[in-house]
């Protein structure tokens, strides 16, 4: 059926299109046309169907069309095209575009730090403290009390300025919720879509033409889509007529679009070529401003990550499901990472009694020692935690950066040390720095759908991190002064190194060499602990 020519070229279907039907895939052209004879390719003397499409037998009653398209008018191919469109609308649930629609446009800022001047930062710094000081911030604490409603109500009013300042005077982008596009820095490129299109309108109209579809207010609106088109590309294509010889116009009209044909490919070429230069110009960019990414190219290194639009749990009866509607794959992620990050229940009141004497209090440990530990940060404090931090750091929810703290001038700065000075005595956050974003990200092999093998980080407000890392400093050193972690509790401290116990590991190995002993060594492996991004 399939086959038009001399007898003697046919030949024996290919041995993998006889294992594709005797594995009982499906021909999904034959499956939707079992009478109709198309053929894909022909040298004028033989036609035949040597394009296929084969689909898994489980798809046979997902498939909705197939077609084959005349190639001639739309390409320089010998090849016929081969369209067949199968429905996945009930197995890819996340497919669905209007569903997506509300996470396509969620759009974020980013702040562009590397251009903002000084006279920009001065701006800002100033009107922030216009801001705060309307709103009474700096007086705040004295004015409503050491409490939890004022620890809330405090940064609610510290975020909003910070937020409108920085909007009025940091320049800034957004992004997210819309498509790239490749050549924006080459808008004057045009690619071929528009020629394209026209190409594809007159084969319609050829296909029209020939199954006799063309009349009336139908054959009016040919003739003026003609006229256009003859308009846009300086060729004298026949009007349409309804005593218009189909064979005759379709040759006529052939020679014609050869005209379009060669727009498409310079239009192709410069696109090329535009693409081609942009590559150039980022990469030498690159050397400059981004050496990390440059070497990572050259070196051809992936860049993962993950799309939680589907996850792969084991059933009580141990069977594996795919999940893939956004209801079930975010009620999946909420369980997993709410166990993960659960309150945990030590349960000291039921220790054994070999554990009991283990975490009693130190009574060599004086707890006066500890007194200091909550005050208020002094400015030296402050500003020496301050040229620690990474001003490329990740950022919460709010979107405060290092960099827009330490821009805010000193006596914005004297707050946040009386706001943190607060969290201290009170030793409780705000409400909204328990909320945080969480990314989950790939380890060193693929992840498989499966959220046991992501890392969970932890996106924390920036202004929480000062708080934490000048209580961790303090803590350090007064571990450090008083010799606190000793014998089994030790633990290495900020300005120590790893030579000792290195050195000592190394001992007890050449010993157990030399004396051929057994030795175990027991290390925990520290990517599977829970981390806070820093």
């Amino acid at each position: 059926m399939d086959y038009s020519g001399p007898s003697k070229l046919a030949k024996k279907p290919s041995n993998i299109i006889t294992w594709l039907d005797d594995s009982f895939f499906v021909d999904t052209f034959r499956k939707l046309n079992p009478k109709k004879r198309s053929f894909t390719w022909t040298n004028k003397t033989t036609s035949t169907r040597i394009d296929y499409i084969w689909a898994d037998p489980k798809f046979e009653d997902k498939l909705k069309k197939s077609h084959i398209y005349q190639s001639a008018d739309i390409t320089d191919s010998d090849h016929n095209i081969l369209l067949v469109e199968i429905s996945l609308t009930d197995i890819i649930v996340t497919n669905n575009k209007g569903g997506r629609r509300a996470e396509k446009n969620t759009k974020r800022i980013i702040f562009d730090y590397e251009n903002t001047t000084n006279e920009q930062w001065n701006k800002y710094e100033k009107h922030l403290k216009d801001l705060l000081e309307k709103q009474n911030a700096f007086n705040y604490i004295e004015t409503h009390r050491q409490n939890k409603d004022t620890l809330n109500k405090l940064w609610d009013i510290i975020c909003n300025c910070i937020q409108q300042a920085s909007l009025e005077h940091i320049p800034h982008k957004k992004v997210g919720g819309t498509k790239t596009n490749l050549n924006r820095n080459y808008k004057e490129i045009e690619d071929s879509s528009k020629e394209r299109k026209d190409l594809l309108y007159i084969r319609s109209l050829m296909r029209k033409l020939h199954k006799n579809e063309l009349k009336g207010t139908e054959l009016l609106k040919a003739s003026e889509g003609i006229k256009s088109f003859n308009r846009r590309y300086g060729t004298n294509i026949s009007q349409l007529t309804e005593d218009t010889d189909w064979h005759t116009w379709k040759c006529e009209t052939r020679n014609w679009l050869k005209i379009v044909r060669r727009v498409i490919k310079m239009k192709d070429k410069a696109c090329k070529e535009a693409t081609i230069k942009r590559r150039i110009e980022e990469r030498n960019k690159m050397i400059t401003t981004d050496q990390r990414k440059m070497i990572n190219n050259i070196l051809d290194k992936t860049y993962s990550k993950i799309n939680l639009d589907r996850i792969r749990i084991t059933t009580d009866t141990q069977e594996e499901t795919l999940l893939n509607s956004k209801d079930e794959v975010q009620t999946e992620a909420i369980n997993t990472f709410s166990a993960l990050f659960r309150s945990r229940n030590h349960k000291f009141e039921n220790l054994p009694e070999q554990w009991k004497d283990i975490y009693e209090p130190q009574a060599d440990i004086n707890p006066q020692i500890y007194d200091r530990l909550s005050d208020t940060p002094t400015e030296q404090e402050w500003n020496e935690m301050l040229n620690t931090t990474n001003d490329k750091s990740a950022l919460g929810i709010s979107n405060i950066s290092y960099k827009l703290i330490k821009k805010a001038g000193v006596k914005v700065n004297e707050l946040f040390r009386q706001y943190t000075g607060l969290y201290y005595y009170l030793q409780d956050i705000p409400v909204k720095w328990k909320v945080s974003q969480l990314y989950p990200i790939p380890k060193t092999y693929d992840w498989d759908y499966n959220l046991a093998r992501t890392r969970p980080i932890l996106l924390i407000e920036c202004l929480h991190k000062c708080a934490v890392k000048i209580i961790t400093k303090r803590l350090g050193s007064i571990l450090s002064r008083y010799e606190i972690l000793k014998g089994p509790n030790y633990a290495g401290l900020p300005g120590e190194s790893t030579s000792a116990p290195l050195t000592i590991i190394n001992g007890i190995l050449e010993d157990a060499r030399e004396e051929n002993k057994t030795l175990w060594i027991v290390s925990q492996d520290m990517r599977r602990r829970s981390i806070a991004s820093e």
